[in-house]
Parts: C-alpha cells; sequence; structure tokens
C-alpha cells in the first residue's frame, strides 16, 4: 500500500514539475513580449475584483454596479498596459520572473501605481456617465 502511495506521489510530483518547466520554456522561449503582457492585463483582470482594496476604490470614486461592466479589463489595460509597453523584451521576462518589489519598481514604484490607480478609475467613470447621458 504505500509503494503504491509513493509511486503516485512521484508521479504527481513529476507531472507538476514537467508542467512548471513548460511554463518556464514558454515565457523564455515562444511567448513575445505582446503576449506576456496580454497573460499579464488577462490575470490581472480575472483577480482585481476580488481585492478589498478594489472594492473601497470603486467606493470611492463612486462607481456603481451599473458601471462595472468592462472595468476589470479597462483597469488592467490602462494601469499595467503602457508601463509593460515600454520595457524591453530582456525586462519584461525579468518583470514576469521578478519579485514583488522589482515589479512595483518596473511600473513606476508606489506612486506612480497609484497615480495611474486614481486617473484609470476617474476617467472609466466619466466614459460611463458621458454614454449613459
Amino acid at each position: 500500500m504505500a509503494l503504491k502511495r509513493n509511486t503516485v506521489i512521484r508521479l504527481w510530483l513529476w507531472l507538476i514539475a514537467s508542467i512548471v518547466l513548460s511554463i518556464g520554456l514558454l515565457t523564455q522561449c515562444v511567448l513575445n513580449k505582446a503576449q506576456l503582457i496580454a497573460h499579464t492585463v488577462d490575470d490581472c483582470a480575472k483577480n482585481v475584483p476580488f481585492s478589498k482594496v478594489w472594492n473601497q476604490d470603486l467606493i470611492k470614486y463612486g462607481i456603481d454596479d451599473n458601471m462595472k461592466n468592462g472595468l476589470p479589463e479597462y483597469y488592467c489595460q490602462c494601469t499595467l498596459g503602457e508601463p509593460l509597453h515600454k520595457l524591453s523584451d530582456e525586462e519584461m521576462k525579468a518583470f514576469i520572473k521578478g519579485t514583488e518589489e522589482v515589479r512595483l519598481q518596473k511600473l513606476g514604484g508606489e506612486k506612480g501605481l497609484q497615480q495611474r490607480n486614481d486617473d484609470c478609475l476617474q476617467n472609466w467613470k466619466k466614459q460611463q456617465i458621458s454614454t449613459s447621458s
């Protein structure tokens, strides 16, 4: 029984290691900068609505449920797109692999990111108000 369990565990460890290795190879070899940016923005759009700070910011800027359709995608493209497009291919790969501190620095630091956050949410609200009028 223990031998069978060890075999299953080894199989899963090998499978997980091969997935991690293949993702690493894809980011090194196959994915270009545009694809890496698109993947980063897409991940952001999938995760940002679950942030407590996100909901606080929406309340702060008066963005209600009627204005949220398409907001995560717009927001992530707005806040991340410009600084990521400025990075070279090598800098982009370093960004993907980097620590939180490295990523924050590449995005313009805390002040730069906060400024883009504020600008993007204000612009979204203005667009939603102008299209609903």
